[in-house]
């Protein structure tokens, strides 16, 4: 009897499900998630992991403005949403999400 109510409160906590939502409220350049024809070395680069456990919202404009950036000043501005072996190694933690974020900025 233990055991099936571990095996089932396991499943029940690693079935939780995540979210990553990213807010661009203040930045105003057009966003895009890719372009189809896309040069990246016209464009300057940044990566920023987003960690949080459940439902992760990500403000673009408080991030860049961490890196030293302010969105509104750029021309174009695009991102896209990753997953390397780190973001899965925390995404084996109950309820726990980790996403890098890459964006092309000029």
């Amino acid at each position: 009897m233990n055991k099936l109510f571990f095996i089932f409160s396991f499943l029940i906590l690693t079935s939780c499900s995540t979210s990553l939502t990213i807010k661009t409220s203040k930045c105003s350049p057009s966003l895009v998630l890719f372009p189809k024809s896309f040069n990246s070395q016209d464009f300057n680069n940044i990566k920023i992991t987003s960690k949080g456990v459940g439902d992760v919202e990500f403000y673009l404009h408080h991030e860049l403005q961490e890196n030293g950036l302010d969105c509104t000043k750029m021309k174009e501005l695009y991102y896209s949403v990753e997953t390397d072996f780190l973001d899965l190694a925390f995404g084996l933690l109950p309820t726990f999400s980790s996403r890098t974020i890459s964006i092309w900025y000029r």
